[in-house]
């Protein structure tokens, strides 16, 4: 029986999710793999449904898929307060608002 069903777009992230939500990890992991992610467990949590990442802040992060990361990287240099910061100042700018994806940071 399913309680619920978390949808992922980025792949990576589903044997993370499964980890944390049931347990155990997917059959065919080797001891390597089994230890990277309860190392995982620390930094990672679902809440509602979303994945999200503990900050270096200890903030946590809704983890965006990858679909959604150019519309987010628009509205950052769109919107009134937005603007063409340099890379970096855009990262953090994001990073506050809560959002995160491998490749921001």
């Amino acid at each position: 029986m399913k309680i619920f069903v978390v949808y992922v777009a980025d792949v990576h992230f589903e044997d993370i999710i499964h980890f944390l939500m049931i347990g155990t990890t997917l059959e065919g992991y080797t001891i390597q793999q089994k230890k990277e992610l309860v190392v995982c467990k620390e930094e990672f949590f679902v809440i509602a449904g979303h994945l999200y990442k503990m900050g270096n802040d200890e903030i946590l992060q809704r983890h965006v898929p990858k679909f959604e990361c150019s519309s987010i990287l628009v509205d950052a240099h769109a919107d009134d307060v937005g603007g063409h910061y340099r890379g970096r100042e855009t990262m953090q700018n994001i990073l506050r608002t809560g959002l995160w994806w491998p490749t921001i940071d």
